[in-house]
């Protein structure tokens, strides 16, 4: 019965994950698109990849939002685009940490 439970709750999780991948995605081809080289051209697949070190393949991947990033592309890609964390992540929620939070009643602040 545990292996179950800890079963479904691995399924939730990568549920999770791929529905914020998809978020960030969407919110990375939105800024991708919108901003411009100094020479008033937009930003391709192949200018953010030599900007970022990373792949043309892998750009669009996080676009499509089928493949997560780790914080150093993350941090990457906001630097490029010159963007805020709100415009890259916005949109972003964990739905189990807020149904936890609300069932367990914790709150976690910082210090």
């Amino acid at each position: 019965m545990g292996k179950s439970n800890v079963s479904g709750e691995y399924q939730e999780k990568l549920r999770e994950d791929a529905e914020v991948s998809k978020v960030v995605g969407v919110n990375l081809r939105r800024l991708r698109k919108a901003t411009k080289t100094p020479e008033g051209k937009k930003i391709t697949f192949d200018r953010l990849a030599k900007l970022t070190a990373l792949n043309r393949l892998s750009i669009w991947r996080f676009e499509c939002g089928r493949s997560g990033m780790t914080v150093a592309t993350l941090v990457r890609l906001r630097e490029a685009l010159d963007c805020s964390w709100d415009d890259l992540l916005g949109g972003c929620e964990s739905k189990i940490v807020k149904e936890r939070k609300k069932f367990s009643g914790e709150i976690v602040r910082g210090k």
